[in-house]
């Protein structure tokens, strides 16, 4: 049974149990792949928070029951003020900090999409609400800490310190049979509880507004705005080059 490599009703495959945990249950309630890797995306941006996160990008490749494959560029643009002005003084763009932030993040917009493909698909689509209900629970209920995390955090312990948004206090120790867990936060944007769509996007543009105004990000100005993902099926992509891309 061990060496078994077939899953008669669904499979998922994430760098973490607790999200590959969240997408089966999606798939076990009647979800679609799709539901299910977003699922497991707001899963993991909260129990593997020093690999991924809701700040990064995404990349998608949708194989739909019928026709070509899907794919998606949630990949943020460059923010407005990434310019050489911005960076007047330094030798180089910094690897940390404020300043290094140089895009927007799109990981939502690729989930949004994402969804939206789904949609597109027919079917009875599972809400938002239930989707992100594991990484809410997570969020608000805390985590179990990896043994990775807690070297990753103790590491990086002198540059999270210094961030207003840490948890107190920084959990630095984890353990096979009894693993610490990680204090939360409860920073959530309340509408991610009760919202049937992806207006919840509006909220975490607004936190990334204010952080970035507050700490100095080339993309500080354009989360009021948002961003868009764009997809393409990838026979288009490959005889059209960018021209594929239907920008959303």
């Amino acid at each position: 049974m061990i060496q078994s490599n077939m899953a008669p009703q669904g499979m998922a495959v994430t760098p973490h149990h607790l999200a590959s945990e969240s997408a089966l249950a999606v798939l076990r309630e009647g979800g679609n792949a799709i539901e299910a890797m977003v699922a497991a995306a707001a899963t993991i941006a909260v129990v593997y928070p020093h690999m991924n996160g809701l700040g990064g990008d995404g990349f998608w490749l949708i194989m739909p029951p019928q026709g070509e494959p899907v794919a998606i560029d949630a990949s943020g643009a460059a923010g407005s003020l990434a310019h050489p002005s911005f960076y007047q003084g330094m030798a180089q763009i910094p690897h940390r900090g404020p300043k290094a932030a140089l895009t927007v993040a799109g990981t939502v917009s690729g989930w949004s999409e994402a969804l939206a493909i789904s949609r597109e698909f027919g079917g009875a689509a599972l809400p938002l609400p239930r989707l992100l209900r594991d990484a809410i629970r997570y969020a608000a209920d805390g985590i179990p800490v990896t043994a990775s995390q807690a070297a990753a955090t103790e590491a990086k312990r002198h540059e999270l310190a210094e961030q207003p948004a840490s948890p107190r206090p920084l959990c630095l120790t984890a353990h096979r049979r009894a693993p610490a867990v990680v204090l939360p936060s409860r920073r959530w944007p309340e509408p991610c509880r009760n919202s049937a769509n992806m207006g919840w996007r509006a909220s975490i543009a607004a936190a990334g507004c204010a952080s970035g105004a507050r700490h100095g990000t080339a993309g500080n100005a354009d989360y009021a705005g948002g961003f868009a993902a764009s997809s393409c099926q990838t026979a288009q992509a490959a005889a059209s080059g960018a021209s594929a891309w239907r920008d959303l």
